[in-house]
C-alpha cells in the first residue's frame, strides 16, 4: 500500500467532513425541537406577536383600507423573560402603518402570553442543543488529536479502521494503492498513542454516512 502522510489538506478535509456530519445531525435531531419548528408554538407566537403590535390600535386592526397596512414577511419574536431569546418566524404579517420598513417586524412577547408548555419545550430544545454540541465537539477533538498524533494515515487506519468513515475517498484510494518497496524498507509505522472513544466515533461516522 502507498504511504499517505497526515497533511494540512487531509486535516482540513476531515474537519469539513465532521462539520457536515454535525450540521446534518443537528437538522435531523435537534432543529425539530426548536419551538419555531413546532407548528402549535409558531401559531401561538404569531398570535401573541400580532396582539402586541396592535395593542395601541386594536380598533383599526381589520378596518383600515388594505393599502394602509404594512405587510412584512417575517416576525422576529423576542421572549422577554428569557433574555430576549429570539425566534425568526417566516410568515406574512399585516402590521399597523409605519410600524416597519425593513421587510420584517420585531416584537417583544411575554411567556405569560404563550402556551404553558412553551418554556418546557424551549428547555428541552436547549438541553438537546447543548448535548449535541458536547458530543460533536468531543468527536472533532478526538479525531483531530488522533490524526495529528499519527505518523501516517496508514498507521491511523491500522489502529482505528472505522476512521475511514471520516476520510475522503481520494485518500483511501491512495492508501489502497500498491507500491513496490526496496529492501532497505521505508518508514516504520507506529500506532497513534491518543486514546479515543472508538464506539462513539464509529456510531457517529456510520450515521453520518447514512445521512449522505
Amino acid at each position: 500500500m502507498s504511504l499517505v502522510r497526515i497533511s494540512k489538506n487531509l486535516i482540513a478535509e476531515v474537519e469539513a467532513s465532521i462539520a457536515r456530519i454535525t450540521a446534518k445531525a443537528y437538522e435531523a435531531t435537534v432543529a425539530p425541537k426548536n419551538p419555531k419548528n413546532v407548528p402549535e408554538c409558531v401559531a401561538a407566537m404569531l398570535e401573541a406577536g400580532n396582539a402586541v403590535i396592535w395593542t395601541k390600535y386594536p380598533q383599526y386592526k381589520d378596518s383600515l383600507p388594505p393599502e394602509w397596512y404594512v405587510s412584512v414577511n417575517r416576525m422576529d419574536v423576542h421572549i422577554i423573560e428569557l433574555g430576549r431569546e429570539e425566534f425568526q418566524i417566516n410568515a406574512t404579517v399585516k402590521a399597523p402603518p409605519g410600524s416597519s420598513s425593513y421587510g420584517y417586524i420585531d416584537v417583544d412577547v411575554s411567556l405569560k402570553d404563550l402556551p404553558l408548555n412553551f418554556k418546557q419545550l424551549l428547555d428541552e430544545y436547549g438541553v438537546a442543543k447543548a448535548k449535541h454540541k458536547e458530543t460533536y465537539d468531543k468527536v472533532k477533538q478526538q479525531l483531530m488529536s488522533f490524526l495529528r498524533s499519527s505518523k501516517s494515515l496508514n498507521a491511523a487506519l491500522t489502529t482505528f479502521p472505522d476512521l475511514a468513515l471520516y476520510i475522503p475517498k481520494t485518500y483511501l484510494d491512495q492508501v489502497a494503492t500498491k507500491v513496490t518497496r526496496s529492501k532497505s524498507g521505508g518508514d516504520t509505522e507506529d500506532a497513534a498513542p491518543v486514546t479515543i472513544d472508538t464506539n462513539l466515533l464509529t456510531s457517529i461516522g456510520v450515521v453520518g454516512r447514512l445521512q449522505n
